[in-house]
């Protein structure tokens, strides 16, 4: 039986652009941690085209990204927010073509809060950090306990493994069905 859950994972588009990291945030890694940036965002936070892909510039809905964000068009933010999962803000973050011009389109990071503590270690196989002793340094299996993730948390990231983002199984057939461009899925385990 597959698991609720899988992973967001924005995919290729052809001729769509892929983005380089993210300008402006001093502290990127606190947006993978979790911490809420809805009251301090840089209105100066900026993605640009990746140059390594000069005929790729068509706007997508999910863009690939060097830090793995969901970078969201308005109208795949909407379709979200329209579902209200619970602990999630839309960052409004500008994008950069290749010329250093930002797009028209709105763009937002959708960015989920509060990671959950809901990892089976019984039955995933992980190794922690040395590092930092509440995060995996690498993860062979992973088992979501869907017991321990609240009902409203439809889309949001796991303690100590926060650089994936999760969501319903359901809720990514949902954004599936509608049509939108760069989103994709993968299995957890």
């Amino acid at each position: 039986m597959p698991s609720p859950f899988v992973y967001w994972k924005s995919r290729a588009v052809k001729r769509g652009a892929a983005l380089t990291d993210l300008k402006g945030v001093d502290k990127v890694y606190e947006l993978n941690d979790g911490e809420s940036y809805e009251h301090r965002f840089p209105t100066s936070a900026a993605f640009r085209f990746n140059p390594e892909f000069k005929r790729d510039t068509e706007l997508v809905d999910s863009f690939l990204n060097v830090n793995g964000m969901l970078v969201c068009s308005q109208r795949l933010k909407d379709f979200i927010a329209s579902h209200q999962p619970s602990k999630v803000e839309y960052l409004p973050v500008a994008i950069h073509d290749l010329k250093g011009k930002v797009v028209c389109a709105p763009y937002f990071i959708v960015h989920p809060i509060d990671p959950v503590d809901c990892i089976d270690l019984a039955t995933s196989d992980v190794v922690w950090s040395e590092l930092d002793s509440t995060t995996f340094l690498f993860v062979r299996h992973l088992e979501i306990d869907a017991a321990k993730v609240p009902a409203d948390r439809i889309l949001f990231r796991a303690k100590a493994h926060n650089e994936e983002t999760i969501l319903r199984r359901e809720f990514a057939l949902a954004i599936a069905q509608a049509g939108f461009t760069g989103t994709g899925w993968m299995e957890i385990a």
